[in-house]
């Protein structure tokens, strides 16, 4: 997987963002790559570029795309962001992603194995957050 040509890799590390009053106000509503959180993690020095999904954030660390999860408090910030409510500033933590998550060599994410693709199993019902950004998980 790449982004702009750079690899993505899984991060390994959890990292701390702080977002200010000053990121929020400066940041865009629906656009992952200036968001307030995007905007924070760049002012704070910890990347040259960031794009913040609702499911996972990319950070641009030495031309390669670190790739974090999205915690669920800063997921609830960012829905009230893009539909034009109000984003309460704070502190949030990026964590590496699962096991079950992380990419595989070949770039594609770890899934199942063969027998539990075997199985049948009843979907449950699916809701997608509307009027949000884009997920930006690798499907």
């Amino acid at each position: 997987m790449a982004i702009n040509g750079k690899p993505v890799i899984d991060a390994t590390k959890p990292l701390q963002i702080h977002i200010t009053v000053g990121d929020i106000k400066k940041g865009s509503v629906k656009d992952p790559g200036v968001c307030a959180a995007a905007r924070a993690c760049m002012r704070e020095g910890l990347a040259k570029a960031a794009r913040v999904h609702m499911d996972r954030t990319y950070l641009l660390i030495d031309d390669k795309w670190i790739r974090y999860h999205t915690p669920e408090a800063l997921k609830n910030e960012l829905v009230a962001f893009d539909r034009g409510g109000e984003f309460i500033p704070g502190d949030f933590i990026l964590k590496p992603l699962c096991p079950s998550h992380r990419m595989r060599i070949n770039g594609t994410c770890q899934g199942s194995n063969k027998k539990t693709q075997r199985r049948k199993v009843a979907k449950r019902p699916y809701t997608v957050t509307k009027g949000v950004r884009e997920r930006g998980a690798v499907r």
